[in-house]
């Protein structure tokens, strides 16, 4: 297949440009704080909650953000569909 138009291309880019201007909030779960420089550099905006907080604490706090853990099957019910 051919390359996509100069403008179709660059239609993509502005739309990653402009997805970035806001922030899409993670909470990361206390056993995935080594993704937390990465992530900031990807222009994501970051939550660490302290260490030891109960599930239904992170659930409370999280509301509207997305949870990023190893954990899922103790979120599942909560999730968006």
């Amino acid at each position: 297949m051919g390359a996509w138009p100069d403008s179709a291309a660059a239609k993509s880019e502005d739309r990653i440009d402009l997805s970035k201007q806001g922030y899409f909030t993670i909470l990361l779960d206390e056993n995935l704080r080594g993704l937390e420089p990465g992530l900031e550099d990807d222009d994501f905006k970051v939550i660490v909650p302290a260490q030891g907080l109960k599930d239904e604490a992170l659930k409370k706090k999280a509301r509207g953000w997305a949870i990023l853990t190893r954990n899922s099957q103790d979120f599942i019910d909560d999730a968006v569909r």
